[in-house]
């Protein structure tokens, strides 16, 4: 043999001799027996334990992830739950077939057609509400040849008895699975989900806050659509600049919060960045996380201010004071009038007949007859806001407060400062107003 081509075969043949020995060294079974175990272990923990997961799949970078419930039978059956839009926003069922394969790693596939979940592997035009759109003309765009960008088989990774990291093998986008108690039912799982968007999804408030520790602030906009942007507010001295600071990133609702499907980078009015990955629901319904970070919806003051809202106070809530003045009013209309009796009180905003601008005005409904008052409300700050008289009342007012002594005092114990809480953090149609005086609560 050439000298040459033996001094070059050499290292070869002493690394192949090297890498079994190693391999022998390391392992006390083969790489084939290995994966095989790796199959068995994985559809061990895939149906043990009542076999349901939640999964919290991705597709694209421009749809949010979607979450949908797998159950998986040592039969090789999948029975998948889904409500994501792609099927109408409906509650489905279907039963497919899945395996665990050794390709190139453990594998995960879903290897017969299931319309709930290959939806968004299958190479076709994306159609329906929802579908993507061009943002100049709003012609449909089209996906013919690559649809959604998911995939249906995926290598295993990071497995425990209550999670597994997938990989999807062709688009490599990261999914979860995590295991469910085996009572979960899994449309009241789902239901949860978009029971908690319920708020989230304020048309009237479309902006809420993130807010830092250091009392750095955001608007977010979007965040029940699993894409939101973020951008920063002015902080101290420094100015933000919404048009080049704001980022977007997609992510996934899922029973216990929110989480990006990377950790997204958030720009500061100055120009540095922090990561945020994800919120939890805490025990007072706000979404926040272990650093301070939180998720604020629309304060009191911004509800109430809003000029286009009305407001219908609950009778039935008045409390101390307030009650007591409520009752009295009551019956001094009915003596008035019986055929008038009290029907509702609201707040509103209209046009002052004196001033021509738009104010608050108290609206007290008695039978046929509409009183009015025209008042002020001034705020302390976002929480506390104070009821003043204003000038202006039309006459029927006029003649109730000379004849209907309840109809004037109650009015008086109703101008008071007032702490203002919200029902629900992320939609103040529901407040409470309290005082000194008592307290009562009002709808818009």
């Amino acid at each position: 043999m050439n000298k040459k081509l033996l001094i070059l075969a050499l290292p070869a043949m002493l690394l192949a001799a090297c890498s079994s020995e190693d391999d022998n060294r390391i392992f006390s079974t083969s790489a084939a027996e290995r994966l095989e175990a790796a199959k068995t272990d994985y559809k061990e923990t895939l149906t043990s334990n009542g076999g349901m997961w939640a999964i919290e799949y991705f597709t694209n970078d421009e749809e949010p992830g979607y979450l949908m419930v797998m159950q998986f039978s040592t039969d090789g059956a999948v029975t998948v739950h889904a409500d994501h839009r792609w099927i109408g926003n409906t509650y489905k069922t279907e039963r497919s077939c899945w395996d665990v394969l050794s390709d190139n790693g453990t594998v995960l596939t879903f290897n017969s057609y299931n319309t709930l979940f290959h939806v968004f592997s299958t190479p076709e035009n994306i159609v329906g509400e929802g579908a993507p759109t061009n943002p100049n003309t709003g012609a449909d765009i089209n996906e013919l040849g690559y649809g959604h960008e998911g995939d249906y088989e995926f290598l295993l990774f990071d497995r425990s008895e209550e999670q597994i990291r997938l990989v999807g093998k062709k688009h490599h986008k990261e999914a979860w699975l995590r295991h469910l108690d085996p009572s979960t039912d899994p449309k009241e799982y789902l239901a949860k989900v978009k029971s908690n968007l319920t708020d989230l999804n304020n048309r009237s408030f479309p902006v809420l806050t993130l807010v830092e520790p250091t009392g750095e602030t955001y608007g977010v906009t979007n965040f029940a659509s699993g894409i939101p942007s973020v951008y920063p507010y002015n902080f101290g001295d420094v100015e933000a600049d919404p048009v080049t600071q704001t980022v977007k990133g997609n992510g996934i609702h899922t029973t216990t919060g929110f989480r990006f499907r990377t950790p997204l980078n958030i720009k500061r009015a100055d120009g540095t960045e922090w990561k945020l990955a994800s919120l939890s629901w805490d025990e007072n319904g706000i979404l926040g996380n272990a650093a301070g970070v939180k998720l604020l919806g629309p304060t009191p003051k911004a509800a109430l201010s809003t000029t286009t809202f009305t407001w219908a106070v609950d009778t039935a809530s008045f409390t101390g004071t307030l009650r007591t003045a409520f009752a009295a009013m009551k019956k001094d209309i009915v003596a008035y009038s019986k055929a008038n009796p009290l029907k509702s009180i609201k707040f509103a905003w209209e046009s002052n007949p004196e001033t021509k601008a738009l104010q608050p005005v108290l609206v007290i409904t008695a039978g046929s007859r509409v009183l009015k008052d025209y008042i002020f409300v001034n705020y302390n700050d976002d929480v506390t806001a104070v009821f003043s008289y204003g000038s202006a009342k039309d006459k029927g007012t006029l003649t109730y407060e000379e004849k209907v002594e309840g109809y004037k005092n109650f009015k008086a114990q109703l101008m008071q400062t007032y702490a203002l809480t919200k029902l629900s953090e992320y939609n103040p149609a529901d407040l409470e107003l309290s005082s000194t005086a008592g307290s009562f609560k009002m709808s818009k």
